[in-house]
């Protein structure tokens, strides 16, 4: 797993916003980190390229969250 996509879940795991999911299986993983590629592909390139979660990275990453869990990707 790429270093942004390990800093994603890792994010969205330790504040709450996964708490709501049962279990985080192999599954979630593949298909988030599509998701994440295919709809979301510059929050992975700035947290990349500044080594941190800003203001504005941190509010794409909650709403593209909410919009993988909406959707039933998992």
């Amino acid at each position: 797993m790429s270093l942004d996509h390990q800093v994603i879940v890792l994010y969205a795991a330790t504040n709450g916003l996964l708490d709501d999911v049962h279990l985080i299986d192999f599954w979630f993983r593949i298909s988030h980190d599509r998701f994440m590629d295919a709809s979301h592909s510059e929050i992975g390139n700035n947290i990349l390229s500044m080594r941190q979660i800003d203001t504005d990275t941190e509010a794409a990453l909650k709403k593209a969250i909410q919009e993988f869990k909406l959707a039933g990707f998992f």
